[in-house]
């Protein structure tokens, strides 16, 4: 018996080639991607609304500064009433910066100590002699003119002071928790 023969085996002739199942389609997608892609989503919110609360709150205290500095431009050295003015205007620029409950009840040297916080190192110290002579006699002089180059510096370092110190606050309420 002879095995090459050249017809095909009837056996093998009703054979069918093997048929490979369907490839895998990336729908439906698998709880994991979903869990990641929620929480990705959920992230990209919560900093959107930090983003936001952060501008608007930048926005807010540069627009207290320049209204400040207009305000400062109006003002005469030569007024007698100016110190008890400049006190007024940097509290309430201050307590603009979201600082309300540190500076509303601050008075005299804790005052001029909060003051200098915000100054270059070159001018600090000096807000104590100048607005000490908010209640002076009648005839008494100051310099007008460095009390108000002294209170537009304060003004023009303060955004990026307070911007640091919102900073430093977040972080350190981040680290508590």
């Amino acid at each position: 018996m002879s095995v090459s023969s050249s017809s095909p085996n009837p056996a093998l002739a009703n054979m069918q080639d093997i048929q490979l199942p369907a490839d895998i389609g990336w729908w439906p997608l698998a709880p994991g991607i979903w869990a990641v892609a929620i929480i990705s989503l959920l992230l990209i919110l919560f900093a959107s609304i930090w983003l936001i609360k952060v501008l608007r709150q930048r926005r807010q205290q540069r627009a207290a500064a320049k209204e400040a500095l207009v305000l400062l431009d109006q003002l005469d050295s030569d007024d007698p009433q100016l110190p008890v003015i400049l006190s007024a205007l940097l509290k309430r620029t201050a307590i603009s910066y979201g600082q309300r409950q540190d500076v509303a009840g601050l008075t005299d040297d804790n005052w001029y100590h909060y003051l200098d916080q915000v100054l270059p190192e070159a001018e600090r110290g000096q807000f104590a002699n100048l607005l000490q002579h908010r209640y002076r006699r009648p005839g008494a002089t100051i310099d007008g003119r460095q009390l108000l180059q002294l209170t537009r510096s304060w003004l023009q370092h303060a955004p990026q002071h307070f911007g640091k110190k919102a900073q430093t606050r977040n972080d350190i309420k981040e680290a508590a928790c």
